[in-house]
């Protein structure tokens, strides 16, 4: 019997037409076969003993939460075409700069901001420098995290540093599941200073985990005091999770505006969008189920 060996992290990452799956030294599963898999289902199922999990009523009460609304403000997309492009609030008249921590190689978010002469302020130490120079960025190879500490800075300290005058700023985070200890501490007075907030949630499938529920619903709950979700995006990197009927995919993309600014809001009727576009073109989408999103 002949076995496939696959290489989960590699093939995620790269997709399967980028990866040619051996199952003999000179013999390769063929395209037709990979296309196929492609278009698996992209859910699992839940099954832990470790953890209490998270009760239905308290899943409940989560998605009565995450409302996503449309407002009098229509939406574009900026950035890349794929991985690294964000669908956004068409309201950047008047912001005086981004902040854009967790940059890595990849800066087509904050080129377009400068097309719209807005500066990004940037910071990222896993990279030395960004990929790409334009005088209107501003970068430190330093950690974004919830306290200033050597090689960290916090969100707080980092604004004060870079930006302490008055006018609306927007913050674009995508930092590898650390928004959430800096959610946790930000200041609802400092969050109201950006007009629009992009996020990468991350280990969303840890809302079935009891212990860590709160922790994510009341990060949701701060934000929803002052901001309305205007679109959220699966990141079809990795495959839901399903418990107690919701699925839950593992890293999100959601943008939100200051609800000051809009005049109108009303629930959405579908998921995706027609400005949608898969993170990863080589593998099959993830689709919201409508509870997150009616």
């Amino acid at each position: 019997m002949i076995r496939i060996r696959f290489i989960h992290l590699i093939r995620q990452a790269l997709g399967y037409s980028a990866v040619r799956v051996i199952i003999h030294p000179f013999v390769y599963v063929p395209m037709v076969v990979i296309r196929a898999m492609q278009k698996r289902a992209r859910v699992k199922t839940l099954s832990r003993s470790d953890v209490t999990l998270t009760s239905a009523a308290q899943l409940d009460s989560f998605f009565s939460l995450f409302t996503v609304v449309k407002t009098n403000i229509p939406l574009v997309r900026i950035g890349g075409k794929g991985d690294g492009g964000y669908i956004v609030p068409d309201d950047f008249d008047g912001i005086s700069a981004c902040f854009s921590p967790g940059i890595s190689t990849m800066v087509d978010f904050e080129l377009a901001m400068a097309h719209r002469n807005i500066p990004s302020y940037m910071a990222d130490a896993s990279v030395k420098f960004p990929p790409t120079d334009n005088p209107l960025f501003d970068f430190e190879p330093i950690f974004l995290g919830a306290q200033t500490l050597p090689g960290w800075i916090s969100l707080g300290d980092w604004v004060s540093d870079k930006h302490p005058d008055a006018g609306d700023l927007l913050l674009q985070i995508d930092i590898e599941g650390g928004e959430w200890p800096v959610l946790e501490q930000v200041s609802s007075d400092l969050l109201r200073r950006f007009r629009i907030i992009v996020i990468e949630l991350h280990d969303l499938h840890e809302l079935f985990d009891a212990a860590k529920f709160t922790k994510i619903h009341d990060c949701l709950a701060k934000l929803l005091e002052h901001f309305a979700i205007v679109h959220i995006h699966p990141n079809n990197i990795q495959d839901e999770i399903e418990f107690n009927g919701y699925r839950i995919p593992p890293v999100i993309e959601m943008s939100l505006i200051r609800k000051d600014r809009v005049s109108q809001l009303s629930p959405i009727k579908n998921l995706p969008i027609a400005l949608d576009r898969k993170n990863n073109p080589h593998i099959s989408d993830v689709l919201f189920a409508p509870y997150w999103y009616e």
